[in-house]
């Protein structure tokens, strides 16, 4: 397959809000109305969720969600909770732990994944032999409209990408790069980002330059 006539699976020309919200769920007898609330007050840690409400089905996402994160993750999260409701998840008991809770996210995910970014496109990609670096992963995050750490984890998931690859030159225990512009300046400056300085010395970390000789 060429790569110019890759097309992603799914393709946005109304908002997701407007589609979702278009469609119905029938579950034992009834059909249910979906939702989309933006609201300030959110659970720790917490972007969305959603769940039931007589008759509705209620998405609740954090309101202006693009002043703190890109519109490719608000396509993610939205996406991840229409698959909890495809799943049925919305309507299991609310009293789960919190293992049974990240088994259904993981669920969620992988729906989502298959949707967003199938694996059979992404295997089309990729020519035989060749490396997934930082540019392969921004590739992707282009070309199926979601953020590179959707497209990393889910690289990572196909088996793709090592989950150890690229990470921080002087802290590879610790950290990720940032973005791959950060990285080629690390390699080319031979010091580490201000930003990473500060999170190794949160963790009481001297930073190193194991791997540095494998890019002079």
């Amino acid at each position: 397959m060429i790569l110019g006539n890759i097309v992603p699976p799914v393709i946005f020309n109304s908002s997701l809000k407007d589609i979702i919200e278009n469609l119905k769920v029938y579950k034992d007898g009834e059909w249910f109305s979906i939702k989309i609330i933006e609201t300030d007050i959110f659970p720790y840690k917490t972007e969305a969720f959603s769940y039931t409400d007589d008759d509705l089905i209620k998405i609740t996402i954090i309101k202006d969600y693009e002043k703190y994160f890109s519109r490719k993750r608000k396509n993610w999260t939205l996406f991840h909770e229409f698959c909890h409701i495809c799943l049925g998840h919305v309507f299991l008991n609310l009293n789960l732990s919190s293992k049974q809770r990240w088994y259904l996210d993981k669920e969620a995910n992988k729906l989502v994944r298959e949707f967003l970014m199938p694996e059979s496109l992404v295997k089309a990609s990729i020519f035989k032999g060749e490396e997934v670096n930082p540019l392969k992963i921004k590739y992707f995050s282009s070309l199926f409209n979601i953020s590179n750490e959707a497209a990393k984890n889910t690289l990572i998931e196909y088996g793709f990408l090592d989950k150890n690859e690229y990470r921080c030159l002087f802290f590879p225990e610790i950290l990720e790069c940032i973005s791959l512009h950060d990285w080629k300046k690390c390699i080319k400056s031979k010091t580490p980002h201000k930003k990473c300085v500060k999170k190794a010395s949160e963790k009481n970390f001297d930073y190193i330059f194991p791997i540095f000789y494998r890019y002079q």
